[in-house]
């Protein structure tokens, strides 16, 4: 089965420019792909996913 997720965070971007280092222009982008990657992994993890 196929579920979309789809969620909002509040980032402090300059926080997250300091962790891992990516330009305050990316932020964005680096966020949805880190969060959809956790995700991802976590039911992996679980053994959930097919």
């Amino acid at each position: 089965m196929k579920v979309r997720v789809e969620f909002t965070i509040e980032v402090e971007p300059a926080g997250w420019v300091e962790a891992y280092g990516v330009e305050p222009s990316e932020v964005r982008a680096d966020v949805k792909d880190y969060a959809h990657t956790m995700v991802v992994m976590h039911l992996a993890d679980l053994g959930v996913l097919r």
